[in-house]
């Protein structure tokens, strides 16, 4: 439904137009309804492994070729990386392993964001605290390791369900995607957190993670448009100095060709999202103004971005 009232109808033959309204976070119009594509449930193995950076980077290129889902924890001051490997296992019998991903998302989702709170409400010497903190995340690389690893888990499982009402374990994260550039950008965030401490003495309470992303071009915003894509995302429960910081990173990662994701990083500029996307983001403030020309649907952060 359109803002004048019309209804506008669109399908998979129109794929210029699936890729604009796939792209338009409800600035087009209310989606009344949605028509889902299933696919069969298959068994998901899962295998977490441990690397030094330097050693991670070096290795990109052949962990990419294992053909596998990469998501990462990274540790910037104890110069660890876990990488959670998976991978569809359709040969997979017995029983499913339930625990392996029930424990992942406890450590991740509630113990992890509740324990970097905490400590940075009740510790308030700096170093202390993050050597507190650095302890848990060695605790967090070991349970992953030994214990988030099956042969057999559903993927559902891996699903980390939120809260109604955000408590003591809410998070945040920010993300860009620095494509191909991927190793020489991640050796250099790592400088740049690292710097980033000692100049100004802020740094995050809690990992910081990744994903590889295979290209998508069904929305005309997607960060992935132009092919795969590694990310590197800050996360934090946003403690102080969290946005300063999320400033900092911006830059960096635009200055290194990052792709944000318009809806999850902070702090983005009209500059940043023309840099990133350029004339998509041209095209898709066109054809807004086209199907909203009264802005009834145009909020104020996509009013101050496609400006």
């Amino acid at each position: 439904m359109l803002p004048n009232g019309d209804l506008l109808e669109v399908t998979d033959a129109q794929p210029d137009l699936m890729r604009l309204v796939r792209s338009s976070y409800g600035t087009f119009g209310v989606a009344y309804e949605v028509t889902y594509r299933i696919r069969p449930l298959l068994p998901m193995a899962v295998y977490p492994e441990t690397f030094a950076l330097d050693e991670f980077v070096a290795k990109v290129d052949s962990l990419k070729a294992r053909g596998e889902s990469m998501f990462w924890y990274a540790f910037p001051f104890a110069d660890r990386i876990t990488v959670e490997f998976r991978r569809h296992n359709p040969g997979a019998t017995g029983i499913p392993n339930r625990a392996a991903w029930i424990l992942r998302n406890y450590l991740w989702g509630t113990a992890g964001p509740r324990f970097g709170h905490d400590i940075e409400a009740t510790i308030p010497e700096p170093t202390l605290r993050y050597e507190v903190i650095d302890s848990f995340g060695a605790i967090l690389r070991f349970k992953l390791e030994h214990l988030v690893r099956a042969d057999y888990t559903l993927p559902p499982d891996q699903i980390v369900e939120y809260p109604p009402v955000s408590d003591d374990r809410r998070y945040t994260f920010s993300l860009f995607a620095p494509e191909a550039k991927f190793p020489a950008a991640f050796s250099e965030f790592i400088a740049f957190v690292r710097d980033y401490h000692d100049r100004v003495g802020y740094r995050s309470n809690l990992a910081y993670v990744g994903y590889r992303i295979a290209q998508d071009q069904n929305a005309l915003l997607s960060y992935s448009y132009d092919g795969n894509v590694m990310t590197i995302d800050p996360v934090s429960t946003g403690n102080p100095g969290w946005k300063p910081f999320l400033e900092a990173y911006n830059q960096f990662c635009s200055d290194r060709g990052g792709m944000p994701l318009l809806n999850q990083t902070f702090g983005l500029t009209p500059a940043i999202a023309r840099k990133a996307y350029g004339d998509r983001l041209k095209t898709f403030a066109e054809a807004r103004r086209k199907f909203d020309p009264g802005d009834r649907l145009l909020n104020d952060y996509f009013r101050m971005l496609l400006a």
